[in-house]
């Protein structure tokens, strides 16, 4: 985690860091907890850092200091004030996120806070088709894709908490969600290399639970 509190300090976000850890009523959610929008927020700048989206220019001329930044504060606040149970409705949760990073003072830090507002409301899941925003893409793979950087213990401890947000039993959350973990579903060139290279610890950690992913 120290790593991960490093992006934000070298990006000058601290204080949004101390905004977040204050303000938000999820931080010990079992999975979208104050760790998952640490970890979203800094690997979506370091995503936006790399240069590996094929259409850059889809953001127009804002610079590439305050892409990063905007998709770091994007991944930081997109689950923030999560109630951390199933049965919620995720645009109602995502429509609160987007609010809050709209009352930020994203001119002090070097952000597009309508930016990353719009960003956060691509995902609401289940996602409904391909991300309205250029930036939209890329957090979904983050929000998604932050697994394949996490320990064994961290991988499953994020998974069981899934599981107990939703009420169900954890082997139960992965039969019902197989199809969707096979599709290695990705939005970015970065997200499918993510995804792609953490295929195989998702079908390991299926067969597990006696579940059987397609391909």
């Amino acid at each position: 985690m120290q790593r991960v509190l490093g992006w934000f300090r070298s990006c000058g976000l601290e204080p949004l860091v101390f905004d977040f850890l204050n303000t938000n009523t999820g931080n010990s959610n079992p999975y979208h907890s104050m760790a998952h929008g640490l970890r979203v927020g800094a690997l979506a700048g370091q995503a936006m850092a790399s240069h590996t989206l094929p259409d850059v220019e889809a953001f127009g001329s804002v610079t590439e200091s305050n892409l990063v930044r905007t998709a770091t504060v994007a991944g930081l606040f997109h689950d923030w004030g999560h109630p951390g149970k199933g049965g919620t409705d995720d645009k109602e949760n995502v429509e609160r996120a987007a609010q809050k990073v709209m009352q930020l003072e994203d001119g002090q830090y070097g952000f597009t806070g309508t930016m990353a507002a719009a960003a956060i409301l691509d995902t609401a899941f289940p996602y409904e088709g391909d991300p309205v925003e250029a930036l939209g893409g890329l957090l979904r793979d983050a929000d998604i894709w932050h697994m394949a950087d996490l320990t064994e213990e961290e991988f499953l401890e994020a998974q069981a908490g899934l599981a107990a947000e939703l009420g169900v039993p954890l082997a139960e959350w992965i039969a019902g969600n197989a199809t969707f973990l096979s599709d290695v579903m990705a939005w970015t060139p970065w997200g499918k290399d993510k995804a792609m290279g953490n295929r195989e610890r998702m079908v390991a950690w299926c067969k597990r639970w006696g579940v059987k992913l397609g391909g």
